[in-house]
């Protein structure tokens, strides 16, 4: 039987990832099934960014940018590159859920966007959530709010094991 693979954001599982240097652990209400194989990423510290960092934000302009919040430098760029190679070499070719950090400009999937002044103008999908929802269609995602529910964790896990 193949197992179900489904990514999560290396800051929820207490991996020192997060841009202020603190961690964040979010227990899930029951133990991950046999039959998932659970990977972590954080698209912020595989692109070289430092820990602590400055925040980051998604910005309005020309396009959505991510930026950072104080010194305003553009990091997209740095970002596409790094979702170029990370989409090239991992090693698998379906991925059938996600457990994103709300509010990441990275992996939330209601993350404000600002307009150049620096006014939340709406909310919008995080860069490296929007690219799983294009390359992985049938993939679900979820954010942190599934491990604080043990009948939301479980309606997730049994719409994963109906995708195997």
């Amino acid at each position: 039987m193949t197992k179900q693979v489904i990514l999560i954001s290396a800051c929820l599982i207490g991996r020192h990832t997060r841009y202020d240097g603190s961690r964040k652990y979010v227990k899930p209400p029951a133990s991950w099934p046999e039959a998932i194989t659970v990977f972590s990423v954080c698209p912020e510290v595989e692109m070289g960014l430092g820990i602590p960092r400055e925040p980051m934000r998604l910005v309005s302009r020309s396009s959505i940018q991510l930026e950072t919040c104080t010194t305003k430098i553009n990091q997209t760029k740095k970002f596409e590159t790094w979702l170029s190679c990370w989409e090239n070499r991992f090693p698998y070719s379906r991925i059938h859920g996600a457990i994103l950090k709300e509010k990441s400009p990275s992996c939330g999937l209601q993350t404000p966007l600002y307009d150049a002044k620096g006014k939340i103008i709406a909310y919008t999908t995080g860069l490296f959530a929007l690219f799983l929802q294009k390359q992985f269609a049938e993939i679900l995602l979820q954010t942190e709010e599934v491990f604080k529910d043990i009948s939301v964790w479980q309606k997730f896990i049994d719409q994963i094991n109906k995708l195997a």
